[in-house]
């Protein structure tokens, strides 16, 4: 409501400001240059004045307000120059009917009037720019507008925010999934881009987690409800996401001085422009011309916006690649990291399970081992089921068609192709069904040596093959490392596993020994962090001690979209480190660009409102003066060129429409 009540009030005061500078600057006939029609034009110029102030009264009272505050700003400068205007005007023109019949001259009616419709103007345009800015940000605000609760057997649409855990929903392809929860059954593909950045859809099986907010593109998926409403992933990154938005960093703190200090300088070379050439007999009218001047090429509206905009535009930018920072001053700290330290299991670890090797038979070749065990799996919830299936789409093979699969407890899996009996699980488990083969157990045992857990199959009574399953480390962690290392990052893992593992970890990921911290406790995780050079990073989990965290300058979750935690300034949403070096290079490039506006900005307000103060002097000299339209003209020239630098960093990506969502800011 308040957006749309500006929007009306500019409106009607620049429909009511054209007429006026019409009438103000444009040539007339000589019957309107004197005598009574021109007393009548002044008293047109002087109610289309009052009737912009008072269009735009909220901008002259919010300048009296910072006034009273003694914090001078844009409004303020807008009020003053209004207030003088005005008065000038007036006299002028009073003076002039006491005399026998005015001449029409400058009685500056337009630039009482122009001064509040720039300040007014300049508000409204950074309002948008920052909304641009800022809108990557709000995709999280995407949410269901009904959901699918399975009740009885029966479906039953619901508000979402009625969902409670344990409850069941149905979802279709093309729906928004309306809750945080786990696949019960079904296969499908998710697309995650609103949360998490990734592009492609992710392949779901039972048990796979799913998120509020994300869209099944295909596949129908049965979901169990684990979190609904306001304890949702996308709900809370939602609420972060408004704060980011809302809140300031150093460098928007220090514009916001600078700002201040400009208006005063402003105000104070005003009046001393105004002293100085009416001491030096230019006469009022030119005094008052050259002070408004002054007062419209100096205002400082596009500072504090213009910072702002720059670092939501690279906060913007960064959420399209599902990095969130928690705050602006966030963004700032990134930049300025010199150290970071990688909590080894949630920084490096893969997380879920994956298939490193796969061993056939004569009878049995690997693929079709494969695509039998996916077969065998695909109703299975077990997360070294899951390694198979994903291990089975990578590869593009086919799942065969089990009957009757089930879940033997804590031993395995068996079912049957073709008729015939296929099973898979431990060897003890295998043995019930047939004798495994020497050259099949040393495969396996070679596993075990190597970390991995072999699952053994049989298919009709004889050996199928092995299948090898490993926590490893995650196939971005050595390039992530790599970039960070290349942007000038000392790094470091830190870990409460025993060194052996750590080390192998470590060198998986391109770090040698002296990178490695093992065995550590909750204060370790706290020296070692403190350890790092200032300002350091800490890249961890659910699981980091939370002491840790605080030690560090910048908290990094990685993996956020499994829940946020409150202690990250900086929020990984998948299991991904090279969202890291990316949030970094940004941040540092946001950083650079706001310092170069800024001194863009110094170099501006240094320079043109002493030429502005030095306009009688000009217009002696050259014949060419500055009257306060055209430092209006400047002003708006440095807000619309401030706008493009700040810019510069946004992206912004289309998302294809959906069947059942809502879009709205929290």
């Amino acid at each position: 409501m308040q957006r749309e009540n500006r929007k009306k009030q500019l409106t009607a005061a620049l429909c009511l400001l054209a007429p006026l500078l019409a009438l103000a600057l444009a040539p007339l006939p000589d019957a309107l240059e004197q005598g009574a029609l021109a007393l009548a034009c002044g008293a047109v110029q002087l109610a289309l004045a009052l009737g912009v102030a008072w269009a735009l009264r909220d901008v002259l009272r919010r300048g009296a307000q910072e006034l009273a505050r003694r914090e001078p700003g844009g409004a303020a400068l807008a009020l003053l120059g209004a207030c003088a205007g005005l008065a000038y005007g007036v006299l002028a023109l009073g003076a002039g009917a006491a005399a026998g019949g005015p001449v029409r001259r400058d009685w500056y009616f337009e630039a009482a009037a122009l001064l509040p419709a720039l300040a007014a103007a300049g508000e409204w345009f950074w309002q948008q720019k920052l909304e641009q800015a800022a809108a990557p940000l709000f995709r999280v605000g995407r949410r269901a507008r009904s959901a699918r609760r399975l009740q009885d057997g029966a479906e039953q649409a619901v508000d979402p925010a009625a969902l409670r855990p344990g409850d069941r929903v149905l979802v279709r392809a093309g729906e928004v999934i309306p809750a945080d929860g786990a696949v019960c059954e079904g296969v499908g593909a998710v697309r995650e881009q609103a949360l998490t950045g990734e592009k492609a859809p992710v392949k779901k099986f039972p048990g796979s987690a799913v998120c509020a907010g994300t869209v099944l593109k295909e596949g129908t998926l049965t979901c169990e409800v684990e979190r609904a409403g306001a304890g949702t992933v996308q709900a809370r990154l939602a609420a972060l996401v408004t704060e980011c938005a809302a809140g300031e960093g150093p460098l928007a703190r220090w514009a916001g001085q600078f700002a201040r200090k400009t208006a005063r300088r402003a105000l104070a070379l005003a009046a001393a422009a105004f002293l100085l050439w009416l001491a030096a007999g230019f006469g009022p009218g030119r005094a008052l011309g050259a002070a408004l001047a002054v007062l419209a090429v100096g205002s400082p509206t596009a500072l504090l916006p213009g910072v702002t905009a720059a670092l939501c535009g690279a906060a913007g930018s960064a959420a399209v690649r599902g990095v969130y920072f928690r705050t602006l001053a966030a963004l700032e700290q990134a930049a300025e990291v010199r150290a970071v330290g990688l909590d080894a299991a949630a920084a490096l670890d893969a997380g879920e399970p994956e298939v490193v090797q796969v061993t056939g038979t004569r009878r049995v070749p690997e693929k079709f081992l494969l695509s039998m065990a996916a077969g065998l799996c695909l109703q299975a919830a077990d997360p070294l089921a899951r390694a198979i299936l994903r291990r089975a789409e990578a590869d593009g093979v086919k799942y065969t068609a089990v009957a009757g699969a089930e879940t033997v407890p804590g031993q395995g899996l068996q079912g049957k192709v073709a008729g015939k009996v296929i099973a898979g699980g431990g060897a003890a488990f295998i043995a019930g069904f047939c004798p495994l083969p020497p050259d099949l157990l040393e495969a396996g045992q070679a596993l075990e040596r190597r970390g991995a857990t072999p699952l053994y199959f049989v298919l009709a009574g004889s050996p199928a093959g092995v299948i090898g399953i490993s926590r490893s480390v995650r196939p971005d962690a050595a390039p992530a490392v790599a970039a960070l290392q290349a942007q000038g990052l000392q790094v470091a893992v830190f870990s409460a596993a025993q060194a052996p593992a750590v080390l192998h970890t470590a060198r998986q990921a391109g770090l040698g020994a002296d990178a490695v911290a093992a065995g550590l406790d909750a204060e370790g995780f706290v020296q070692k962090t403190r350890e790092l050079p200032a300002p350091a990073a800490l890249v961890g989990g659910p699981h980091t001690p939370p002491a840790a965290f605080a030690a560090a300058a910048l908290p990094v979750q990685t993996g956020a979209a499994e829940g946020p935690l409150d202690a990250a300034a900086l929020l990984l949403m998948r299991r991904d480190l090279t969202g890291l070096p990316q949030a970094v290079a940004l941040a540092r490039e946001a950083v650079k660009n706001v310092r170069q506006g800024l001194r863009w900005a110094i170099a501006y307000h240094d320079a043109l409102p002493v030429l502005a103060a030095l306009g009688p002097l000009l217009q002696e000299l050259t014949g060419v003066g500055v009257h306060p339209l055209a430092g209006a003209l400047a002003a708006c020239a440095a807000a619309w060129a401030m706008a493009r630098h700040a810019r510069r960093l946004c992206r912004q990506e289309p998302e294809t429409p959906e069947t059942n969502v809502t879009e709205g800011r929290p």
